[in-house]
């Protein structure tokens, strides 16, 4: 493949497709492989994403109430819209 029409973003892309790609195939490879020989009665199945460098897990989400957040916030609750501060809140003692 000729380089020249790409732009360097277009192939940075590419690349790191073909990584993704790449390590999937593989990644699964050698999931496949690691439980065909472990012990079902001492070790749990693993998975692809376990091998995988690509693979990143979700985070939890962590809920709060507003007595939790104005805890946090030392009491200065504001309101927030798209990230910005518009007003103080009033809230009633």
């Amino acid at each position: 493949m000729n380089p020249d029409d790409f732009t360097l973003r277009e192939l940075v892309r590419m690349a790191e497709g073909r990584g993704r790609l790449d390590w999937g195939r593989t990644s699964c490879l050698m999931a496949l492989i690691a439980n065909i020989l472990r012990d079902p009665k001492k070790t749990k199945a693993v998975k692809p994403g376990d091998f995988n460098p690509y693979f990143q897990k979700q985070k939890p989400v962590q809920r709060v109430n507003i007595a939790q957040l104005k805890a946090m916030l030392g009491g200065n609750v504001q309101q927030i819209v798209n990230g910005e501060r518009i007003c103080p809140i009033s809230i009633p003692k």
